[in-house]
């Protein structure tokens, strides 16, 4: 069942999603080579808690950390370890969730640390989050979910990269997991028709390689078998009456 948020519902996300835009800024900001993930960790915690909020994520389904930060090979989930330590040239994925006032928001980005090893990692970045972008600027009352979804794929794949098809966003509210679930490919005449008042955690993951994956032994982690790197941007959007909102920037 899909869950229509009302003016004053999606405003509370938008001020939710604004801390958690600033949240994952400064995250960003302090990584450099030396940096270990359960520093940023223990970092957003803090100040998602000093904003009046919670970390979405900790404990969510049993996960034990706030935020998820995945390097490289790692496409999703990657646990932030302290025996995780940003080396040059890294591509690094931090994603972040903020439950604020009782509704969720959700939010990731990719970055390399200092220069980048090749020219394709920065490419493969630019690509997810224009890939991402596309999506949100096609999102309005009463197109069909599935052109998002078809959109994402045709864009990445006429770009020389790969969807990762068993992951995907969703929708997004009171609960952190909401239908509907947002495929980051598809076909343009299938899925639901989109209204005012969904609001939707849009996230393609985009891989250099083959996107055959498989988890790590520590349960979490999802990463490429090739061991080719990953991408991945997500945004959280509410579909307004003309056109959308980005309420996590």
């Amino acid at each position: 069942m899909i869950k229509i948020k009302t003016v004053s519902e999606i405003e509370i996300m938008r001020q939710g999603g604004q801390i958690l835009a600033q949240v994952l800024e400064h995250l960003i900001s302090i990584s450099v080579v030396g940096t270990s993930a359960d520093l940023l960790n223990d970092l957003a915690e803090k100040i998602i808690l000093q904003f009046g909020g919670q970390p979405s994520f900790k404990g969510f389904n049993g996960y034990p950390y706030s935020i998820c930060v995945s390097t490289n090979r790692e496409i999703v989930h990657g646990l932030p370890l302290t025996n995780k330590i940003f080396k040059a040239g890294d591509l690094v994925s931090i994603d972040v969730g903020l439950l604020y006032k009782g509704f969720h928001t959700d939010a990731a980005k990719s970055f390399i640390i200092g220069q980048p090893q090749s020219k394709n990692d920065v490419k493969l970045i630019k690509i997810t989050e224009s890939s991402l972008m596309k999506a949100v600027e096609a999102i309005r009352d009463g197109v069909l979910l599935g052109e998002i979804s078809h959109l994402v794929e045709n864009y990445v794949t006429k770009n020389g990269f790969k969807i990762v098809k068993n992951l995907s966003g969703h929708g997004i509210g009171e609960d952190l997991q909401e239908d509907p679930p947002v495929f980051n490919f598809g076909r343009k005449n299938q899925g639901p028709r989109l209204k005012k008042g969904m609001v939707l955690a849009i996230e393609p993951m985009v891989v250099a390689g083959s996107p055959i994956n498989f988890t790590l032994a520590d349960g979490w982690t999802v990463a490429t078998r090739d061991g080719k790197k990953a991408a991945h941007f997500e945004h959280t959007v509410a579909v307004l009456e003309k056109g959308r909102q980005i309420l996590t920037r």
